[in-house]
């Protein structure tokens, strides 16, 4: 079943890609950048999506890093990395498996002169204490020479078989000792259990896992969504939380390292 769940989580994407940029659309009038690696983007956001055509396709390579070998899957998540070699000031990353809620602006304010800039994640398990980077949104200060030492280091990582519990997350930790924490607002992880009731301002929520998406919050929240995605997106979300179960069953045999 998990591995059903797998199949049918990867062959959604397109269609998580098209929600995605169809949102980001709506909500900012920034420019808008999507890194594809071994795909054409081009033809996923077409001009039934993206019709003034404001999206630049930046293909980029794969990068791979350290990883928990019991997750393989995390061995590419250091793509992202790709970011900060992209030709602008300043970049608001952003994974597509969330729903954009309103437009970043304000997020380049908050984080001001810093390199990096995220929420922490409060979701994977870490050592006690340790504090490391959501990387499912990430605002960077793009620069080529520190693009190319971090492409260096991780990928000395990847050739040394490094462990990385925290793939990508625990590497950043690692090279941005002193990133700057985002109020939580800033990206809702799945697992977060907030309550709306008690937030006076969601201006600030800014990116939401579509897995905790539901139509009252998305009501809410005053997003239009797409809600039979949503609803096969919970479906596989349950899915990969069964398979992730039976891997954080055993995590107590490994110790966790960033």
């Amino acid at each position: 079943t998990n591995s059903t769940g797998l199949r049918r989580l990867f062959s959604d994407d397109l269609v998580m890609v098209r929600l995605w940029a169809r949102l980001l659309l709506n909500v900012t009038q920034l420019p808008i950048i999507i890194m594809n690696a071994n795909i054409d983007s081009g033809t996923v956001v077409d001009e039934n999506i993206d019709p003034e055509r404001r999206i630049c396709h930046w293909p980029v390579p794969i990068i791979q890093g350290g990883y928990w070998k019991a997750w393989p899957w995390y061995q590419c998540m250091h793509t992202k990395l790709n970011a900060w070699n992209l030709p602008c000031k300043h970049v608001a990353f952003l994974d597509y498996d969330g729903l954009p809620l309103h437009g970043l602006e304000s997020v380049f304010d908050v984080c001001g002169d810093e390199e990096l800039c995220a929420t922490e994640d409060i979701v994977t398990p870490k050592k006690k204490g340790l504090r490391v980077p959501n990387a499912g949104m990430l605002v960077v200060r793009p620069n080529s020479t520190t693009f190319r030492t971090l492409v260096a280091k991780t990928g000395n990582e990847f050739a040394n078989n490094r462990t990385r519990m925290l793939a990508e997350q625990g590497f950043l930790n690692s090279m941005f000792p002193q990133w700057k924490n985002l109020p939580i607002g800033y990206n809702i992880p799945h697992f977060h259990n907030f309550h709306l009731k008690t937030r006076e301002n969601t201006s600030y929520f800014l990116h939401m896992k579509l897995a905790q998406m539901t139509r009252n919050v998305a009501k809410f929240l005053g997003v239009q969504a797409d809600y039979e995605l949503l609803r096969r997106w919970r479906e596989l979300h349950r899915s990969q939380q069964g398979l992730n179960g039976k891997i954080k069953s055993n995590s107590s045999k490994f110790s966790p390292q960033v």
